[in-house]
């Protein structure tokens, strides 16, 4: 009998214990054969593992290397070898995701028909900058000088101000909170899809707002809604830097799986990691949309010197995108343990919320070391062992825990980042 992660499972295989799900509610039955349908409902509600009647780890292990050939894991642990440079890869988190990043990476390759091609780990090797893109020197802008009412930086929607007023006043009811979300149309509409999508896999169908403020929460679904206003404040920035598609699905990506590991951490409204991870790079869009000289030196150098980009912001502006984005959210008087998050996503032991920014730090690196959209970075972020620690939690979520943004991404980004 042998114990396997959740995406090694197959129809068929029998059941050596019971599954219950993270608050202890019993799934499924020693003995029970796995079906289709089951293995989805364990995905769904973020098992990890599950302990399987004659068969052991090392020939499943076996079995799922066979499926690529030779050249193919050769090429595909190159890529992600390039991809982890700046890793630990001597830690058990950064370990184990290394080797699900190069499953899925030769995966892909078997898909798309690369086997045997020479070329290919070559031609997935990050490139240099152009040959005349050598360093400029630009002076730093104080964060003062940026943050000044001169910048024309934007402003909530009045939407979200009105949100808040009627959350704040004890007196309102579920049905006035949604009758004042349903002034704005669009964001009414995406509320409703989300809530009734795989982000939460409510077993019926929620048909109105109110409903929906009953069932999530109205700190929840302000959360959510908050993050959808935010999004759309930033949908007409032209795209001279960088796609805003690939931005958002990087920064969506991270909300969920912000989402997911608050979920393994048994941590009450998930829905403010799911924003926390969703802004953790909004410093770089305004740093793209208002500081664009600035922004793209610190592409080049980045590209030029094959470095992180963190440190190239810090040379050349003088200060990060996570000193932007958290000096907006407290320009907007957003709550602290929000601009935390932001602030200290890449060194989460400075927070005064370390659980909270060590979530949003962690999902930052799986969605970076996954490739899930873009916010400029080429390689993973460096892991702060100590993010790890404070979570204290089994290396072995992490395959499951990709499964579940695999499961609910496609599903839930139109709703965040579509036309009205």
């Amino acid at each position: 009998m042998g114990r396997l992660h959740i995406d090694q499972l197959k129809p068929g295989m029998v059941l050596g214990g019971e599954v219950r799900d993270y608050n202890g509610r019993f799934l499924l039955g020693k003995g029970d054969a796995l079906t289709e349908k089951n293995l989805r409902v364990l995905k769904i509600w973020g098992i990890t593992e599950a302990e399987i009647e004659g068969l052991s780890q090392e020939s499943v292990e076996s079995e799922h290397g066979a499926r690529f050939s030779s050249e193919i894991i050769k090429q595909a642990l190159q890529v992600t070898r390039n991809h982890f440079c700046y890793s630990n890869k001597k830690h058990p988190f950064i370990q184990e995701l290394f080797r699900l990043c190069s499953l899925r990476t030769a995966r892909q390759f078997s898909i798309s028909g690369h086997n045997g091609n020479p070329d290919l780990a070559a031609e997935a090797e990050i490139p240099d900058a152009p040959a005349d893109s050598g360093r400029r020197e630009t002076a730093h802008i104080s964060m003062q000088q940026f943050l000044s009412d001169e910048m024309k930086l934007p402003s909530l929607p009045h939407i979200f101000i009105q949100i808040q007023d009627v959350i704040n006043n004890p007196r309102s009811s579920a049905r006035t909170i949604a009758d004042v979300i349903s002034k704005d149309t669009s964001l009414a509409a995406r509320l409703l899809k989300l809530v009734n999508s795989a982000f939460y896999g409510f077993p019926s169908r929620i048909d109105s707002l109110s409903r929906a403020v009953t069932i999530v929460g109205t700190k929840q679904l302000t959360t959510l809604a908050l993050g959808i206003t935010i999004i759309s404040i930033f949908k007409n920035i032209p795209e001279n830097l960088i796609s805003l598609e690939p931005f958002w699905k990087h920064s969506i990506a991270c909300g969920v799986v912000a989402r997911i590991l608050a979920k393994y951490k048994n941590i009450s409204n998930t829905e403010r990691l799911f924003v926390g991870g969703l802004l953790h790079d909004i410093g770089r869009m305004i740093t793209y949309a208002y500081l664009p000289e600035y922004a793209t030196e610190a592409l080049m150098e980045a590209a030029r010197s094959h470095s992180l980009l963190l440190p190239v912001e810090r040379d050349i502006m003088g200060f990060t995108h996570a000193d932007v984005g958290a000096s907006l959210l407290n320009r907007w008087k957003l709550p602290v343990t929000l601009e935390s998050m932001v602030r200290t996503h890449h060194n989460p032991k400075k927070s005064p919320y370390p659980v909270d920014s060590a979530i949003v730090h962690l999902s930052d690196v799986v969605v970076n070391a996954l490739g899930t959209g873009s916010s400029g970075e080429r390689f993973v972020p460096a892991m702060d062992a100590e993010a790890w620690e404070i979570m204290c939690l089994p290396v072995s979520i992490l395959g499951p825990a990709i499964n579940q943004l695999d499961y609910q991404l496609n599903d839930i980004v139109q709703y965040f980042f579509a036309d009205d």
